[in-house]
């Protein structure tokens, strides 16, 4: 309560006297500016004085708590000055609000840091969730992906067990056969020796022949010469050069078919020739059991291998022993053409001429009203199917052809 205290001094002037102002205070209790600070500082610090235009007072509430330890006395009325207070008592509660106001504006400063930090989290946590969520999208795309393929394995499973089974059953199904075939076998033996070779079928469609020659020599396993010097180079197939493994087998081979042998030739109706001059043929030898394919024969017995060049034959459609027609046939000379045979009509003949005057033949196909050159390149990509083949020019135009502007025919 500070009663009987120097600072209780300062209270009595205040609240007895009636004294308001600091300079009439310091003259009450006769007190230094400096102890007078001090007292109304405390005061002011302990929430008892409030101080209104320069003049102090008691707050309410302890005004009348003072009032009664003190007796108050009357006393003449003090002239009030509006002097106003020294710069002491300012300067020394100045530091209390400045020491508040800084300590608010650090406090501001610490809230607004931290509410800028929890925007950044904020942003952060914002784009972290949308990749989440991209994440979450593509990992259920995946995982759709990932049961179609599912579903294709499982079908494919199912496949292959179709076909495990379809396998299983075929194997079935062979022994099956095969053991019926066990049981013909006896059946079959009695009758094979009336039928002693399936080879010795002979093909129902004809051959026409165009030249027949005596083979004086054998130059290797695919190519002979006839006595009057013309080499035959069989067609479509290829046996060993001297310097490899197998020549003298195939030149052996060929030698017991046709040497010392008139044959029968079937002469390429492209080409006729080879780039080495030499007669593309296939070469008949009659037997005993009929007129065997001399070029089948080499292939089958494994001496030769087969090159199935751009001609008219088809080796896939010959067979060893072949119905042969040799009434058109004639000798092979050097002096005779390919196409002058003994039963060829007089429209052949002039064909032929013609062709020989005009540097025939000449090829086309059914799919193109363009003729070309044999050696042509666009020649040589028409397949044996679509081919036509033209004696002379004026066949060709007189068909509605036209000369490649390639060859230039």
């Amino acid at each position: 309560m500070y009663v009987g205290t120097k600072t209780g001094e300062v209270i009595k002037a205040i609240v007895i006297n009636s004294i308001y102002t600091w300079r009439r205070i310091q003259k009450a209790t006769g007190f230094s500016e400096k102890e007078l600070n001090y007292h109304l500082h405390l005061l002011f610090n302990e929430n008892v004085l409030v101080k209104e235009r320069n003049e102090y007072y008691i707050i309410p509430e302890l005004e009348e708590q003072y009032l009664s330890y003190y007796q108050p006395k009357p006393q003449k009325p003090m002239e009030t000055h509006s002097e106003p207070p020294p710069d002491t008592l300012p300067s020394q509660i100045t530091p209390k609000f400045s020491f508040l106001n800084l300590k608010g504006i650090v406090l501001i400063s610490v809230l607004l840091f931290s509410l800028v930090l929890n925007l950044s989290n904020y942003q952060q946590i914002t784009d972290l969730k949308a990749q989440n969520s991209a994440l979450i999208a593509e990992i259920e795309t995946y995982q759709e992906s990932l049961e179609d393929l599912q579903s294709e394995i499982e079908s494919l499973e199912t496949q292959l067990e179709d076909i495990q089974n379809d396998y299983d059953a075929l194997s079935h199904l062979n022994d099956e056969l095969s053991s019926i075939i066990g049981e013909l076998e006896p059946t079959c033996s009695s009758t094979s020796t009336s039928t002693s070779s399936s080879s010795t079928s002979i093909s129902s469609s004809t051959i026409y022949v165009e030249k027949r020659a005596y083979c004086s020599r054998i130059i290797d396993g695919d190519t002979i010469e006839l006595s009057n010097g013309i080499r035959i180079r069989l067609a479509d197939i290829d046996a060993p050069e001297s310097y490899e493994s197998g020549y003298t087998a195939s030149t052996n081979a060929l030698e017991d078919w046709v040497l010392g042998k008139t044959v029968c030739l079937d002469v390429d109706d492209f080409y006729e020739t080879d780039s080495y001059g030499r007669y593309v043929c296939v070469v008949y030898v009659s037997t005993s059991s009929g007129y065997v394919n001399v070029n089948k024969a080499l292939l089958d017995d494994g001496y030769v291998d087969l090159s199935n060049y751009y001609n008219e034959f088809n080796p896939n459609e010959w067979e060893l022993y072949e119905n042969v027609d040799t009434n058109r046939a004639t000798s092979f000379t050097t002096s005779s053409s390919i196409s002058d045979t003994s039963d060829s009509s007089s429209s052949s003949s002039d064909d032929s001429s013609s062709s020989s005057s005009s540097g025939g033949p000449y090829w086309a196909s059914k799919n193109s009203n363009i003729y070309h050159k044999t050696s042509c390149y666009w020649a040589q990509q028409i397949s044996s199917s679509n081919l036509i083949v033209f004696s002379s020019k004026s066949a060709a135009e007189g068909a509605g052809y036209r000369a490649c502007k390639v060859c230039k025919p």
